[in-house]
């Protein structure tokens, strides 16, 4: 309560026990609110509440839409689809049926011939391969012979017993080299073999060069005689030009 409420309150007891008389009380009580209303300051105004603006709404993606669209698309085909099967006749039932067992037919069918078609492809494979193995060994086996063939004709040749470097004879090189002054000023130059004769040996002739005691090159011949089995010589002669 504020001081003019006691104020006023306080008159009113002094009014109930007779002390001041109505129009005293009234024109008190008059000057008591008069008072205290020009001094109370104005009652202050209500804040205004400032609304917060409302944040825009988010935009929702693309595929959100999508998603959407799609499931409804499945749900209505669904729908349709369960509509028609259930409105379907006996008479429409059994033509499906009928389509089925013929599909199902078709494919057994389908799936056999796929079966026996590759069963054809892997056993003409298997031909293949098997004539290719059997081409390989008989290649092989002409390769063989005619190796064996190529040898015995270099055998024939005396060509087994030379040198596949030069063509010259290790051995008859070795004996004419232990006969020379200078062993080391040996060059050789060429060397021929007759074929075997039948005797089973070879007549073999070598050309070389070698430093004589005068110092100069002189060119000599060797001839001789090997057996065509072993290379063994029999006999071996040597003279200069």
């Amino acid at each position: 309560m504020g001081h003019d409420g006691k104020i006023i309150a306080e008159l009113t007891a002094m009014y109930v026990r007779g002390e001041p008389t109505a129009n005293e009380y009234e024109h008190a009580k008059l000057l008591v609110e008069k008072e205290f209303s020009e001094a109370s300051p104005p009652p202050p105004e209500p804040k205004k509440i400032e609304k917060k603006p409302s944040k825009p709404k988010r935009k929702k993606p693309l595929w959100y839409y999508v998603i959407i669209a799609s499931l409804v698309i499945i749900v209505s085909s669904w729908i349709t689809e369960a509509y028609k099967e259930m409105t379907k006749s006996p008479a429409e039932r059994a033509a499906e049926l009928a389509q089925r067992q013929a599909d199902e037919q078709a494919k057994v069918e389908r799936l056999e011939r796929e079966k026996q078609k590759a069963l054809v492809e892997k056993a003409e494979a298997e031909r293949v391969r098997r004539e290719r193995e059997v081409e390989a060994r008989e290649r092989e086996i002409k390769d063989r012979q005619e190796q064996k063939v190529k040898e015995a004709q270099q055998k024939a040749a005396g060509y087994h017993c030379l040198s596949a470097w030069n063509s010259s004879n290790p051995i008859l090189i070795q004996a004419v080299k232990g006969s020379l002054r200078d062993p080391e000023s040996f060059q050789h130059v060429s060397t021929s073999v007759m074929p075997v004769d039948p005797s089973g040996q070879h007549s073999i002739t070598m050309q070389y060069r070698a430093r004589n005691g005068f110092g100069g090159m002189n060119v000599g011949y060797v001839v001789g005689k090997f057996r065509n089995s072993d290379c063994h010589f029999t006999e071996i002669k040597s003279f200069s030009d």
